[in-house]
């Protein structure tokens, strides 16, 4: 049996029956795609994300990528800024398709038919050489939510952020008997002025 490929391999180390690929997105790459994804205060990388699936070529230079990425990413709730980590399991299928190296101006990139950039989680490739580290990048930035709070993580509550008493609120031991948000509480304290 061979031992499976890493997230960069050549077309011609597929097989038709599929080959198994496995690696890592390492935190300096995970950092690079999140970073500023929900603010200065958003995601951060909590070490490396595990990639493993396996490849498909077709007959017609195709290859149909499926597999998964696991791992946690940390970032600060929207609501309480309290740090948080979120799990990652994401499920992904791909086509790559073959395009063209160069377009006609002679600048790099790979052109694809109208046809194939229509069709969803089709990415294009050279025809040789396969790097899945920045399509599994692509993937991990749409899959995370966009203002991330403690309601995503499972078995976590949003707890209410312990900001500065504002003069002329009462006590924090008064706005709990009364079953009052703290956040309310100015409110609270100006209404028992005007009464």
């Amino acid at each position: 049996m061979k031992s499976p490929l890493d997230l960069r391999f050549r077309f011609e180390e597929l097989s038709f029956d599929g080959r198994a690929f496995e690696g890592e997105i390492q935190p300096d790459d995970v950092r690079d795609a999140i970073t500023g994804l929900a603010g200065p205060l958003g995601y951060r990388t909590a070490g490396s994300l595990t990639v493993s699936g396996t490849a498909y070529p077709t007959s017609t230079r195709e290859v149909i990528v499926t597999g998964e990425v696991r791992g946690t990413v940390a970032f600060e709730c929207a609501r309480c800024l309290g740090t948080r980590t979120l799990p990652v399991a994401l499920r992904f299928d791909h086509a790559l398709i073959k395009g063209s190296a160069a377009d006609a101006d002679g600048e790099g990139g790979i052109e694809l038919d109208e046809t194939a950039l229509d069709e969803p989680d089709t990415v294009p490739f050279d025809g040789e050489n396969i790097d899945l580290r920045d399509v599994l990048r692509e993937d991990l930035v749409l899959e995370l939510p966009m203002n991330p709070t403690c309601d995503d993580v499972p078995d976590a509550a949003c707890e209410a952020p312990p900001g500065p008493r504002v003069a002329g609120t009462p006590p924090q031991s008064e706005v709990e008997a009364e079953g009052i948000d703290p956040r309310w509480a100015p409110l609270l304290a100006l209404k028992k002025k005007l009464d």
